[in-house]
């Protein structure tokens, strides 16, 4: 069987349509303004200057009971009580009582990279 330009087209008739380029557009909202800053080149008002080459990488070590979110050279991390704070809404990785659960959970997270060699 000869295979014709047609018999890979679209069987259904043609119809124009309207294509729009955001998910907001679907809904008939209009995006934020921070949203659409970052597409524009802007740097976002909150946030330090994008300049391409600065990556944050952050590392997680997780029990049942407790999560905590390290990224090395930042001041401010994150410890938190999941049965409590299943949110995690209370950041309590400054709290003194909890200090021995931070440093448990940094030298198992030390203790991972160690032994994948990363």
């Amino acid at each position: 069987m000869a295979r014709t330009e047609a018999s890979w087209r679209t069987r259904w008739e043609r119809r124009d349509g309207q294509s729009d380029d955001t998910v907001f557009a679907q809904v008939g909202a209009q995006p934020p303004e921070m949203v659409t800053d970052p597409v524009r080149g802007n740097n976002i008002p909150f946030g330090p200057p994008a300049s391409g080459r600065q990556v944050e990488l952050s590392v997680m070590a997780r029990t049942s009971e407790w999560k905590l979110v390290y990224t090395p050279g930042r001041e401010t991390n994150e410890l938190y009580n999941l049965r409590e704070d299943p949110w995690e809404l209370q950041n309590r990785f400054a709290h003194a009582a909890d200090q021995p659960r931070v440093e448990e959970l940094l030298r198992s997270l030390l203790d991972w990279r160690l032994g994948t060699h990363q």
